[in-house]
């Protein structure tokens, strides 16, 4: 999904899924990506008559990801062994950990 991210993709209705499953292979992404039984089951559950998606941003996800990592590796490491393992910037790990210590999800 990270290809799609900050686009909208179509969610087909369930009934058309069922109906004409070889077109929605070869021609929908969300089919492509995660498959027909689980792109019928999302179908059913959010959106019975179809719907546009918005897939968040790739940068969006992969924040929350290091976000996760910094805090895991807080404990652990000190800035410049964290920004080594993920990546980044020693002042922004500095800048993540500040903010993390004051939501109190670090010491």
């Amino acid at each position: 999904m990270d290809a799609y991210g900050g686009t909208s993709l179509y969610l087909p209705n369930a009934r058309l899924l069922t109906q004409n499953p070889q077109v929605y292979r070869r021609r929908n992404a969300f089919v492509r990506i995660i498959g027909l039984d689980a792109t019928l089951k999302v179908s059913k559950s959010v959106a019975p008559n179809g719907t546009a998606i918005q897939i968040p941003s790739g940068v969006a996800v992969r924040r929350a990801r290091v976000r996760q990592w910094v805090v895991a590796y807080s404990a652990k490491f000190g800035v410049n062994e964290i920004a080594r393992r993920l990546g980044l910037t020693r002042r922004t790990v500095e800048r993540m950990r500040s903010k993390l210590r004051k939501e109190a999800l670090i010491p």
